[in-house]
């Protein structure tokens, strides 16, 4: 805000014409109104999303133009996206490396239904934030287990939106199973990690919920593995030291999120099971394939805190390493100890800038989306 002498006033590069009389009453209100529009944008970006542009002009508008591209690589020069610009792209990343695979079929506005199922097609909202959370996870299990995690998630670059086409991979029928890249990377996942190296295995599918009335719970769900393992006293105990460790690693924050403290929910309804002979979940499909699988649900303001709060996200992957070395390694009769030479070699020397790339362009992208999420 600066003066222009008695008869204006200049605030963001506008010009207010003044008279003795009322000079005194404008000043103050451009300079509330201005303080406003400072709250309204520092608001919007702490949540990640675009602040409101007040006046739009054309520089404004070049500007952001030229911020998108020098954040934004284009898909034939990233370190992530798969295929050219002849051919077309892969809608997705896969990343198959360590032995905790982590997975978000919702990062990306999806659809489910159609004339397999006899349903109606519907559209399943994005969850925002489970894209970057599988990654950042990935990224905190190699400083634990010299491993980094394996991931498949939506590449929001080359993805096409609201394209009826992008089926829903968390809601397959046994008949679509190959004809999904996301059920082709768990057999890739499994084949590479346990039958090829005997390296125990274990599948974390990543969701968002909606902010509750009552709580802010992480939904644990389990119950395709209660329901089918073959090993009902193995599975019981998964699902009970899982959730331990989870409450006690979300214990250590003790902020609260609209007055809830965050809660482990173990007997969720979002629980991973639509039943027998029907449609299939994600975790469902890796217990149906022999692979120990757990289906989470986060509510968004804990998906906001997971991606600014460091001591949040490191807590949260421990209580995932936790539960592999403890119940998973002695699943499939080793230990963390006997199969540590062989996670060393698997880490691949492309992942740290991949993955770099990967978070700082998707959050730069979350920014800008204006779709309805959940």
């Amino acid at each position: 805000m600066e003066r222009k002498g008695d008869g204006e006033l200049k605030v963001n590069g506008f010009k207010h014409p003044l008279n003795s009389a009322t000079k005194a009453e404008s000043l103050k209100t451009i300079q509330l109104n201005n303080r406003k529009t400072v709250l309204n944008i520092e608001n919007r970006i702490i949540h990640n999303k675009p602040p409101k542009v007040i006046n739009p002009i054309s520089k404004t508008r070049v500007s952001s133009l030229n911020e998108k591209k020098r954040v934004i690589t284009l898909p034939e020069e990233d370190l992530y996206s798969k295929g050219s610009k002849k051919e077309g792209f892969e809608q997705h990343i896969e990343y198959i490396s360590g032995p905790i695979l982590l997975t978000s079929p919702h990062g990306l506005q999806v659809y489910r239904g159609g004339v397999e199922t006899g349903e109606e097609i519907r559209l399943h909202q994005k969850e925002r934030f489970t894209n970057e959370i599988c990654v950042i996870l990935s990224k905190k299990i190699k400083q634990l287990m010299n491993i980094e995690g394996s991931f498949v998630i939506w590449n929001t670059k080359t993805a096409k939106k609201k394209d009826p086409n992008n089926l829903d991979p968390n809601y397959l029928l046994e008949s679509q199973f190959m004809e999904s890249p996301w059920h082709l990377a768990l057999l890739k996942f499994k084949k590479q990690l346990w039958e090829e190296q005997s390296i125990p295995i274990f599948h974390i599918d990543i969701h968002g919920k909606k902010n509750r009335k009552d709580e802010r719970d992480i939904d644990v769900g389990m119950a395709p593995m209660s329901s089918l393992w073959d090993n009902s006293n193995q599975a019981i105990l998964l699902h009970k030291v899982f959730c331990d460790n989870l409450e006690k690693e979300m214990s250590f924050i003790k902020k609260k999120f609209s007055g809830f403290k965050i809660g482990i929910k173990r007997e969720p309804y979002l629980n991973g099971y639509w039943g027998d002979n029907t449609v299939t979940t994600l975790s469902h499909q890796s217990i149906l394939l022999d692979v120990p699988a757990c289906q989470l649900e986060i509510p968004y303001q804990l998906r906001e805190e997971f991606i600014r709060n460091e001591e949040f996200s490191s807590r949260f992957t421990k209580a995932i390493v936790d539960t592999y070395k403890s119940v998973i390694c002695p699943m499939f009769n080793t230990t963390i100890e006997d199969i540590s030479k062989k996670l060393i070699d698997l880490s691949k020397p492309e992942f740290e800038g991949m993955t770099e790339q990967i978070i700082k362009e998707f959050l730069y992208m979350e920014q800008t989306e204006m779709q309805k999420q959940i």
